[in-house]
């Protein structure tokens, strides 16, 4: 794992985009949106190219995927080696249930997305919840 940043960075789930996007809407709420784009220019708030693409696939109609795409490149979080490793290493050991094996998507961008946070000890702003179902085998926090 790599020391932390001086500033802290935000690695930011496609859940907390689209709660921002219904919550605070960009015509009700443009300083909220002036704020994020500050952070965004500043590196303090970062996402995953697989967040971009659910928003892409799953949300297009939504404002806030288009915010995303215009600054696809300041947004994204460059991927290196070591995330493929803490992930297969540290991630997937551990969170075994985040990718039903069953599913034909391509689409995951939850275990990546622990992956750059937890190799860099980066916060992972997320707004998913475990369903009940899983409360008894799947604890609220995981030591990554």
């Amino acid at each position: 794992m790599t020391t932390l940043t001086a500033t802290p960075l935000y690695i930011i789930d496609t859940s907390s985009f689209v709660v921002l996007d219904t919550l605070f809407p960009f015509a009700q709420w443009q300083p909220i949106w002036d704020f994020l784009e500050v952070k965004v220019t500043e590196g303090v708030i970062k996402t995953i190219d697989e967040v971009e693409d659910e928003l892409k696939k799953k949300f297009y109609d939504l404002p806030v995927t288009s915010w995303i795409n215009a600054r696809s490149a300041e947004i994204k979080y460059p991927y290196i080696p070591e995330h493929f490793q803490y992930l297969n290493q540290e991630v997937y050991p551990k969170c075994n249930g985040l990718i039903n094996p069953n599913s034909t998507s391509t689409l995951y961008a939850d275990p990546m997305l622990l992956a750059v946070a937890g190799y860099h000890g980066y916060t992972l702003v997320t707004d998913e919840v475990l369903k009940q179902i899983d409360a008894k085998t799947n604890p609220l926090k995981i030591k990554l």
